[in-house]
């Protein structure tokens, strides 16, 4: 027997709170006119008024209700006919009848009466066993403490009108939250009272405002039945309600933005007359408008060239972020052409398998658009006329195991844009720090509406990867004014900046692309204290955004809205049909308006399914696959995914997709991956079924084989051998199920290493600091403290949060740098390693090595390297110092740094010294060694030539009796810190030995 309707949460009240028992009535009349039409039809179609009334209350019921398969408790006379004097005894002589409805399929509405009419006559066979006591055997067998069906109908009353007329009544059961009553009132001599209709409804069951809808939606739905021909009884009934009608697939296109418009001409217009101003800003260079439109012409002079005739083709871009990465991006649209972002991140066969289902005509790397640049002959001269109207496709992860690439259109993605410029106004005082990757479509927004309005864009180094101290420093030192990223990496620099670093330049701050935690915008003011903190949602084929929320300084509500859809598009939440859903019911949400994509590249089966016309045939919809509802003021509140595609950091992930990769490896039959967001943060785990049982994978071979497939977020955290795979009632693969299992069986795997730490006693107050902020951060307290933390659902935006914490909350790493940290923490990814390196640095004397043989490292926390072989009186008396000092010094060759560095892998702190002319080769093997996972703390360059054009460093460095010129061109070549000292040659020794003693 199915349950009872489950009507909207919102407002319920507890089982037991201080108005149980009280109640409140809504009461309407139907005149005369149309009750006698109802029951004139419904005689016509051989079916009671009760029935007619029975399916339009379940009707409106499955419009509020999640479940569309539901019970009704109907109330029934069940006077015995024992003996002759049975009328005349005055008692209560009903029984209760649960009548099961089934709504889930679509059907004409006399069909649903005759169906219900149908059930109703098979219980009432069964009435001497009653719907009490079938509640009773049903409660024996249920886990539920308290069974109930709320929902009541208690049918169709007769009055006499020579007897009076019904004026007040009222009724009080405590386990009803609505009663349904209906009285005939046909014999009034009042033509408006044909049909009384009165629901009384517990306080407090349901939200008021609901119960109000509903009833409206009731009593609208019969009148409106009543003035029907009989005929129309013939289609599925109408159910009229208020709040959807308001909600049509309505909206209004932005200004100035036509078929012809195209994402790159605002750029190419501002950068002719302002050709001075800075455009972009990256690791290694600064470029204006005029000279990055020079390098766009180059490109887009290339394209047209050497590609002209395959007008429509894609180009793919496979770059780092970079100047000449957005020189190219704006290159591809002026010469006519659509740009693919390839992200190079990704393993290289995603990458072979996304180029070779979009065609594209060429590909545009470094090396490529380096030639390009040097060639004179493909400067553009005049920008075409054609262009092709499609702006860029974007590869995201495909239900069928296969990317999926969503086609925007210019005027699609420009509607979006001039929408928040508008609304937000983005000028060119502002400055943005492009954190997206060019194949995130967040990516649209930093580059053509900043770079559309004169703004300036900021490109994050690439080789520092996610780290927040990096961003923090570009954030201040460029005065950037906008911040644009997923949630988690706002969570990122709020861990690195929330002690001791401020960033009063930003004045807008827009998260998007997952959930936004409540506490988190109200962290970020504290370091922002000048920003308006914005929520933005939607999907890539709704172009970028489609709705906005403007965070206030107190968020009433448990979880952020959703918000409202941004000018030129709708946004909305439809139920099974597509019909819009009253407020607070669940439904897909789904974007509307002149932001739409057009589709998948090369799939049109997929297209039609996900992107339908609705509102006889007037307007398309996209159906993103996310749950929501409506709210009181018309917001949208998210409530997560209705499929089986899951977010993560932003970027949609369909399991399907990791299914196919795991079901072509070798002896695999089958697999199920599932979401468990009940450990941590969510991780994904896959259950697997092989083919020959006593042969399987480890975790680590699982690991190993996927990365050549699937980039880091999309490979499960676990690998679990099944026989079988346990099925649902409807025959499928029960993925909560599996996801319960593994939760059990990590429980029993956490007792079993609990007492793993005793072994350690060195660490374990530090380890156990340390296990409370990775358990807190990561929502999940079952990693242990040899676990590997990134083969347990936790990435470098949650390690950089981690770090942050530790920093700043545990006493033992009091005057660490966040960077350091964080280092630590993902090359010893576990509890224990990070705990070992605080340690170590703190106790450098606890891990001193000696060797007999002299050529060890005597000291396994320090290590200073002097390089070159020229002879040199300084570096003698530096030599002699250090070694003096127990520091181990060796003296090395160009190549043999190399070697001696591996041969010391053990030692925590590595620093160079070089001479002169040796800087710039020093600073080339440095970065070979950062290429090996091997980290050179500090590289001291003593009286240095000038940087090469070629050199380009990531790491720290001290300059000491450097001049002006050599100085300067180290600082444009060193992306990490540069400190400057000048001296004698008796305190160059000094010097070294404050700074190594700073970066303890």
């Amino acid at each position: 027997m199915p349950e009872a309707p489950i009507l909207p949460q919102d407002g319920r009240a507890a089982d037991k709170c201080e108005n149980t028992y009280e109640f409140y009535r809504f009461q309407k009349h139907i005149n005369q006119s149309d009750w006698k039409r109802i029951k004139e039809i419904a005689g016509e179609y051989g079916v009671t008024v009760s029935s007619v009334l029975i399916g339009i209350y379940a009707e409106v019921i499955s419009r509020w209700s999640s479940n569309k398969h539901f019970t009704l408790n109907l109330p029934i006379q069940n006077r015995p006919t024992i003996g002759n004097n049975t009328n005349s005894i005055v008692g209560d002589f009903t029984a209760v009848n649960l009548l099961e409805v089934n709504v889930t399929q679509n059907m004409s509405f006399i069909e649903r009466v005759k169906e219900i009419t149908k059930r109703l006559m098979e219980d009432l066979e069964h009435n001497s066993f009653s719907g009490v006591e079938v509640l009773r055997e049903l409660s024996k067998v249920s886990e539920e403490k308290e069974l109930l069906m709320p929902i009541v109908f208690t049918g169709v009353l007769k009055t006499d009108g020579t007897v009076g007329t019904i004026e007040y009544g009222f009724s009080h059961t405590p386990q009803v939250w609505i009663d349904c009553q209906i009285v005939d009132e046909i014999d009034s001599e009042d033509q408006e009272k044909g049909l009384m209709i009165s629901w009384d409804t517990r306080k407090g069951a349901i939200k008021e405002s609901i119960v109000t809808e509903m009833f409206e939606s009731f009593t609208e739905t019969i009148r409106i039945l009543g003035i029907k021909h009989s005929e129309e009884w013939k289609n599925p009934l109408e159910i009229i309600v208020p709040s959807a009608s308001k909600k049509k697939v309505i909206c209004e296109r932005n200004k100035g933005i036509t078929n012809q418009s195209r994402i790159q001409q605002r750029f190419v217009k501002y950068a002719k007359k302002n050709s001075n101003k800075t455009a972009v800003i990256d690791a290694v260079e600064t470029v204006t408008y005029g000279e990055l439109l020079e390098r766009a012409e180059y490109i887009a002079g290339y394209l047209r060239k050497e590609f002209v005739e395959n007008r429509t083709g894609l180009v793919a871009i496979r770059m780092k972020k970079s100047v000449n990465q957005i020189a190219a991006v704006m290159g591809v649209l002026i010469a006519g052409f659509s740009y693919l972002p390839i992200d190079i991140k990704q393993p290289l066969a995603r990458q072979e398998k996304i180029l070779s289902k979009a065609n594209v005509i060429v590909e545009l790397d470094e090396k490529k658009v380096n030639m390009i640049l040097q060639n004179l002959e493909y400067r553009l001269e005049k920008h075409p006329e054609f262009q092709n109207p499609i702006a860029y496709v974007i590869f995201t992860s495909g239900s069928t195991g296969e990317p999926k690439g969503v086609v925007m259109s210019h005027t699609a993605a420009q509607n979006t844009l001039i929408s928040i410029e508008n609304m937000y106004n983005i000028s060119e005082e502002d400055t943005i720090l492009g954190i997206a990757e060019l194949s995130f479509d967040l990516s649209v927004f930093d580059i053509f509406s900043v770079l559309g309005v004169g703004g300036t864009l900021v490109l994050p180094n690439p080789e520092k990867g996610p780290d927040a101290s990096h961003w923090g420093r570009l954030l201040n030192e460029y005065k950037v004014t906008l911040w644009n990223s997923v949630p988690a990496q706002a969570e990122m620099l709020d861990a690195f900046a929330s002690k001791s670093e401020s960033y009063p330049t930003v004045r807008l701050v827009l998260l998007s692309g997952d959930w936004i935690n409540t506490s988190l915008p109200g962290r970020l003011r504290k370091i922002m204290t000048n920003a308006q903190m914005i929520s933005l949602g939607g999907a890539t084929e709704g172009g970028i955004w489609s709705i906005y929320h403007e965070i206030d300084e107190i968020e009433e509500r448990p979880t952020i809205l959703y918000g409202k859809a941004l000018l030129g598009q709708w946004m909305g939440v439809v139920d099974e049909e597509l019909r819009i859903c009253p407020e607070y019911v669940s439904g897909q949400i789904a974007i509307g308006g002149y932001s739409l994509a057009e589709g998948y590249l090369g799939d049109t089966t997929l297209t039609k399914e996900k992107f339908v016309y609705v509102e006889e045939e007037k307007n398309r919809i996209y159906l993103t696959g996310d749950n929501g509802r409506y709210v009181e003021n018309g917001d949208i509140e998210f409530l997560g995914r209705l499929d089986n595609q899951v977010k993560i950091n932003g970027h949609r992930i369909e399991i399907a997709e990791i299914e196919n990769a795991i079901r072509g490896m070798q002896n695999i039959e089958d697999c199920c991956v599932v979401y468990n967001q009940s450990i941590g943060k969510g991780v994904l785990i896959a259950f697997i079924k092989n083919k020959i049982s006593s042969i399987s994978y480890t975790k680590e071979e699982y690991r190993k084989q996927l990365a050549f497939f699937l980039p880091p977020a999309m490979i499960p955290s676990e690998f679990v051998n099944v026989e079988r795979f346990p099925l649902s009632t409807n025959g499928k693969i029960d993925r909560k199920g599996l996801a319960e299992s593994i939760q059990k069986n990590i429980k029993v795997k956490h007792n079993a290493k609990a007492t793993l730490i005793s072994q350690k006693k060195e660490y374990v107050e530090l380890a156990k600091s340390i296990k409370k902020i990775v358990c807190s951060i990561s929502g999940n307290d079952y990693i242990d403290y040899e676990d590997n933390l990134l083969e347990n659902g936790l990435d470098s935006l949650l390690l950089s949060q981690i770090s942050g914490r530790i920093v700043s909350d545990i006493q033992e790493a009091q005057g660490m740098r966040f960077d350091e940290i964080l280092r630590a923490s993902l090359t010893m990814p576990t509890i224990m390693g990070i705990a070992q390196y605080i340690s170590d640095c703190k106790n450098p004397s606890k891990n001193q090595m000696h060797s007999n043989a002299g050529n060890q490292t005597r000291n396994s926390y320090t290590v200073v390297y002097i390089f070159g072989d020229n002879e040199n009186e300084i570096r003698d008396v530096l030599i002699e110092k250090l070694s003096a000092s127990n520091i181990s010094c060796k003296r090395v060759g160009g190549q043999e740094i190399i070697e001696r560095c591996h041969e010391d892998i053990s030692v925590k702190k590595k620093y160079i010294i070089a001479f002169s002319e040796m800087a710039s080769l020093c600073i080339t093997k440095a970065s070979e060694l950062l290429g090996e996972n091997i980290i050179i703390n500090r590289i001291f360059l003593i009286n240095p030539s000038k940087a090469k054009e070629s050199d380009l460093y990531l790491g720290d460095i001290s300059i000491i009796d450097g001049n002006s010129v050599a100085i300067k061109s180290w600082e444009k070549a060193v992306l990490g810190n540069v400190r400057e000292f000048e001296s004698n040659s008796n305190d160059i020794f000094d010097i070294i030995m404050r700074e190594l003693e700073n970066d303890k």
